[in-house]
């Protein structure tokens, strides 16, 4: 989301949730790395924010950026989606709206049995080259460590019975969990995907903790078009590409609205600066033309 917004502008990330725990600063990484303005950790413990700064002690590091496959189809519990794959089959589940969210999701309806659902997912063309599946949801018990609380994928191509993996102590909504169907689906013209939530350990209440809300199959993009230099930097490198973007967008704002002030020797300054492309110095010079038009 954020390098979708990067060449409109300077953008921050704000209310990151951290519930009072230390540990609770995987955003302060990404958002260095990503030129954000502001990063706001909220409710984080202050006695701890030396934990949240040693993200970024080391700015040497690698800064790998994801890989965005193409959609092949997804399913919202919400009822959207598109290219929907059938649910060939389903058990145990209800859907539910997770609490503090707008997220409409799957669980199981109890504790005694995992809930599941089978997806059929065929291919656009004659058969798979490659076939994956993101999964968005959660599965945890607060504040504890407990793998029997899980959500687990299988698949195969007459029935779903080979375990491709799973995840477990896994409590937030917007991490990503992807799984690799290629060694199943490759060559095949559809094959099966099953997607079991299990929660023998929470209470009925919050059966809600093992969640589906999203299911996303992805294919890999062709070799020609992957066959591409090294994408991943450093921390610092990440950032300052970022920042390049962002402030080339704002200073490229800041002199349009410059344009207006009838202060055509400012105006040009900015414009020279932003040809070398000193950005954040074409927008100081630009503000400055601006506001040489106030009182």
């Amino acid at each position: 989301m954020v390098l979708h917004q990067l060449p409109l502008g300077r953008n921050a990330a704000i209310n990151a949730e951290c519930g009072n725990r230390a540990d609770e600063n995987r955003g302060v990484l990404p958002a260095f790395a990503l030129g954000q303005r502001y990063y706001a950790p909220y409710n984080y413990p202050l006695d701890k924010m030396n934990v949240a700064a040693s993200e970024i002690e080391t700015i040497d590091k690698p800064f790998a950026l994801p890989i965005f496959d193409r959609v092949l189809a997804e399913h919202g519990f919400d009822l959207k989606g598109r290219g929907n794959p059938d649910v060939v089959s389903s058990s145990n589940l209800q859907t539910t709206r997770i609490g503090n969210t707008a997220a409409i999701a799957v669980c199981p309806a109890s504790t005694t049995s995992p809930g599941w659902l089978i997806y059929k997912v065929t291919a656009p063309h004659g058969a798979f080259e490659g076939l994956s599946v993101e999964v968005d949801g959660r599965a945890f018990v607060d504040r504890k460590k407990d793998p029997q609380v899980c959500v687990r994928v299988l698949a195969g191509v007459d029935e779903a019975t080979t375990e491709i993996g799973e995840f477990h102590d896994a409590e937030d909504l917007n991490s990503l969990h992807r799984f690799d169907l290629s060694t199943i689906a490759r060559g095949k013209g559809s094959i099966l995907v099953r997607i079991e939530m299990h929660a023998p350990t929470v209470r009925p209440e919050f059966l809600d903790w093992c969640a589906v809300y999203g299911v996303r199959f992805t294919q890999p993009w062709p070799v020609d078009l992957t066959n591409l230099p090294q994408r991943t930097a450093s921390v610092e490198l990440s950032r300052k590409r970022n920042l390049l973007v962002s402030w080339r967008r704002d200073a490229e704002l800041a002199i349009a609205e410059a344009e207006k002030a009838d202060q055509p020797s400012m105006v040009q300054r900015a414009r020279d600066a932003y040809a070398k492309g000193a950005y954040a110095q074409a927008y100081r010079l630009a503000n400055q033309a601006i506001c040489a038009k106030g009182p």
